[in-house]
């Protein structure tokens, strides 16, 4: 979790509790932010001396957790879990969701190998949570396995800066491209495009990147990367309605709700433009489009990608609702009606040029698509009869 999340779920926090009309409220939050709130007397003299009712929303746990418990103070962990049975509430991200949307969406960006980042404290210092670390990782390497990928580990514990270097470049090397690397944090995934870049490996190209938490260091990362977002209005959503019932006196037992991610932030380090284009979707596309050539069979237009079958039909699915047979079907016959229209040539070179072996095949998906033989479309023009 970076420290803009936790500044982002502080600040959503301090909003509710205005709206609200309370008076106080007790936030811990990121180290970073902890020794402000902590040299505030505040909330000792109001809350402990003067024994005013309270609940403590704790974004992440500060030095004062156990003044905290010792005041009998009630606490609900929201977006970093606390393991502590004084807990009331906990609303947490789902951080095993977060590695599945990851790898669900490197398939569909079209990579055909795939690899995540090892344990490596001796050269990425490891911030945030190591419990989500471990969540992510694992529920990526079990997503990629239930699709059929295998997922190799790359910087490994013990190994130097030189020898990691050395390993991903001949990982990359041999490994069908582009290979997709999954990150459980925006800041790892930057040093990673760092080595690729260095080692004169091309993004998106031949490697693709995601990382967690859509941080700063996602947005100004050169190339952009993509990120998983994390749902942090959700978990504290969820944590002031848990906190407004405590104060109004009504009983709550203990609880923990998962919030999955607020979705994927996509850019270039996926090959996806910032206009929301896919390049090798486009690619695809302009090669079906080409009225210069036969209309191209599914495994014509995967290479064209740089997709495997199954990919391509993902990324059809997701754009036009379709998979990519039956959108080469529905592109067929707009070529079929626009050369039955515009041209003399015969229905047979016609069928074969939108990608049909004999005519009466051609002839009958056409009627059954349209409603007419191309002999009848053609003699109306192409009008209702």
């Amino acid at each position: 979790m970076s420290l803009d999340d936790y500044q982002s779920a502080v600040r959503a926090v301090r909003s509710w509790i205005v709206q609200h009309g309370l008076d106080w409220s007790i936030i811990g939050a990121h180290p970073v932010l902890s020794n402000a709130i902590e040299s505030d007397p505040l909330w000792k003299n109001q809350v402990i001396a003067m024994r005013l009712p309270a609940v403590a929303i704790v974004v992440r746990p500060p030095q004062m957790f156990l003044d905290l418990l010792l005041a009998s103070i009630p606490l609900i962990a929201c977006v970093h879990p606390v393991k502590h049975r004084e807990v009331i509430s906990q609303t947490l991200i789902d951080d095993s969701a977060v590695g599945r949307i990851a790898a669900n969406h490197l398939v569909a960006a079209g990579a055909r190998t795939f690899a995540i980042q090892g344990p490596q404290e001796s050269l990425v210092p490891i911030t945030g949570n190591i419990q989500a670390r471990i969540l992510r990782s694992q529920a990526f390497i079990a997503r990629m396995q239930a699709l059929g990928h295998e997922v190799r580990i790359v910087l490994k514990e013990g190994w130097t800066a030189d020898e990691s270097h050395d390993k991903i470049k001949r990982f990359v090397a041999d490994s069908p491209k582009p290979v997709g690397f999954f990150c459980y944090q925006d800041r790892q995934a930057a040093w990673l495009v760092q080595i690729l870049l260095a080692q004169g490996i091309s993004i998106p190209a031949e490697a693709l990147i995601i990382g967690c938490d859509d941080s700063p260091t996602a947005r100004y990362c050169t190339p952009a990367l993509t990120s998983v977002r994390m749902p942090i209005e959700g978990c504290v959503r969820e944590a002031a309605l848990i906190a407004q019932r405590l104060l109004s006196g009504s009983p709550i037992g203990q609880t923990t709700k998962y919030f999955p991610p607020a979705g994927i932030a996509e850019r270039a380090s996926t090959a996806v433009d910032p206009n929301g284009s896919d390049v090798h979707l486009d690619r695809a596309i302009r090669r079906a489009n080409d009225l210069d050539k036969v209309m191209p069979t599914v495994a014509v237009l995967a290479k064209a990608a740089g997709f495997n079958r199954r990919t391509l039909h993902t990324r059809f699915l997701a754009r036009f609702g379709c998979g990519t047979k039956e959108w080469l079907l529905r592109r067929a016959i707009q070529r079929a009606e626009h050369l039955l229209t515009t041209t003399d040539l015969a229905e047979a070179d016609i069928a074969k040029r939108c990608g049909w072996r004999r005519a009466e095949h051609f002839i009958t998906v056409f009627r059954t698509r349209t409603g007419r033989t191309p002999g009848a479309f053609r003699s109306l023009g192409g009008g209702g009869a």
